[in-house]
């Protein structure tokens, strides 16, 4: 509020100066070819265009401000879309259907590759644990996240953690 009456008190005291100077220096402005219509227009003019230029540059300014805001929030809705994606895709993993289990691990590496900063390493871990706590799944689930791990991952990284998936089963079948 403050800034708004400092504005006009400003732009007050700019119309006050010039016509201020106008009036004090006329004779230097008005030529006595033209009349004075025309000297006032031409002064009204000349002392207009830079608060004109002045309101232009405020005006891109909040223009700016306001773009600013509105990436934020459109930033805020991705991130809310890709969260709800991403809470649908884990809830298919419980599903009674295999079909949709895959679907699930499927989209879950989509998510991965789209977004590996924010999602990779949640991705692996989630699927780990999966691949962990269901070894009664089909075989076919079992492939699929084999697969989905080695996308991820990567061979090399992918293999690796495979081996050691592998060497807990074994460890937890001797228990038993």
């Amino acid at each position: 509020m403050a800034a708004k009456i400092a504005i006009w008190i400003l732009g007050g005291m700019y119309v006050l100066a010039a016509f201020g100077v106008s009036f004090c220096f006329w004779d230097a402005f008005h030529e006595p070819e033209q009349s004075a219509s025309t000297t006032i227009r031409n002064l009204i003019l000349s002392w207009g265009a830079p608060f004109a230029t002045g309101l232009a540059v405020w005006r891109s300014l909040i223009a700016q401000r306001q773009s600013e805001a509105a990436q934020k929030q459109a930033e805020i809705a991705h991130r809310g879309l890709l969260s709800d994606r991403y809470q649908r895709v884990v809830a298919m993993l419980g599903h009674d259907l295999d079909s949709m289990r895959i679907g699930g691990i499927h989209a879950l590496v989509n998510i991965a590759r789209e977004h590996p900063d924010e999602y990779r390493s949640e991705v692996v871990k989630l699927l780990s644990v999966y691949k962990l706590e269901e070894p009664q799944a089909k075989e076919r689930i079992q492939a699929t996240l084999d697969d989905a791990l080695l996308t991820i991952l990567g061979p090399k990284e992918g293999t690796k953690r495979l081996l050691e998936f592998d060497q807990i089963r074994l460890r937890n079948s001797m228990r038993k």
